[in-house]
């Protein structure tokens, strides 16, 4: 499992989603730099940064996105959100994903029930409902 937590960029010149780390010196990692790795052997990615599952819509292609980088490069489940979530939520709702993740549910599933736990905790539906599933 791959677990990114930091910023997410959209460089509107070069079109390309990126990543970008908190600590001095690592930089960014553009989408088209993700889809060129082979992570095979990654189960599944969890993107906690704001809009991870969105990008730039190209005729004929689809969605850009960093979520869809990830697929590129073999990973089959890729977590990623579709709009920004506050810190404080997110702190809540992903070690919940984590935990089901790790207990070996499938990557929909442990969404899935994450969700539902945040649904019957009353956390606001702009925290659980942002976070999509992309892959099997």
């Amino acid at each position: 499992m791959i677990h990114f937590v930091g910023h997410a960029v959209s460089d509107s010149r070069s079109e390309a989603a990126l990543l970008v780390a908190r600590e001095a010196g690592s930089g960014r990692l553009s989408a088209r730099e993700i889809a060129g790795m082979r992570l095979r052997r990654t189960r599944v990615v969890v993107l906690a940064a704001c809009s991870t599952g969105r990008g730039q819509e190209r005729s004929g292609e689809g969605n850009i996105s960093i979520a869809r980088a990830f697929l590129a490069a073999g990973v089959p489940s890729v977590i990623a959100t579709l709009w920004p979530i506050a810190e404080d939520p997110a702190a809540e709702f992903f070690p919940r994903l984590h935990r089901y993740v790790a207990d070996g549910l499938p990557a929909a599933e442990a969404l899935q029930r994450a969700q539902l736990d945040a649904i019957r905790s009353r956390a606001a539906p702009s925290t659980w409902a942002a976070v999509e599933l992309f892959g099997s």
